[in-house]
């Protein structure tokens, strides 16, 4: 599921994930995965620096908490808005790690025949 605003709009209703509308307009949300762990925080540009991602992340993180889970996110280590918006709503540091991802040494393109390989 991409970021788009439509996609969100439908995950806050399916998911349980938390979105702040201004006129029908979908500004700015967060996803909540089903054990708690907060993903794609997002307001939109003309609406950053005015509260909008504080009050998102509030109001998810007690939306989680009323359903009885412990709320938690990944935040890469050099992103100190984001994780100075954490804090500031009450989030802690647990522990930090680097991120690792997979890069296959060739391209499978997604037409192929997946015994091919």
């Amino acid at each position: 599921m991409g970021g788009t605003p439509g996609n969100m709009s439908d995950s806050i209703l399916t998911v349980g994930s938390f979105g702040l509308y201004i006129e029908n307009e979908c500004i700015g949300w967060i996803v909540n995965s089903t054990n708690g762990n907060f993903y794609s925080l997002h307001v939109k540009p003309d609406f950053r620096g005015k509260g909008i991602g504080e009050m998102t992340l509030t109001g998810m993180a007690k939306q989680a908490a009323l359903k009885g889970l412990v709320p938690n996110a990944n935040v890469q280590l050099g992103n100190r808005v984001l994780f100075n918006l954490y804090e500031k709503v009450g989030f802690v540091c647990s522990h930090a790690v680097e991120q690792i991802k997979y890069r296959p040494k060739k391209i499978i393109k997604r037409n192929r025949d997946m015994n091919d390989l």
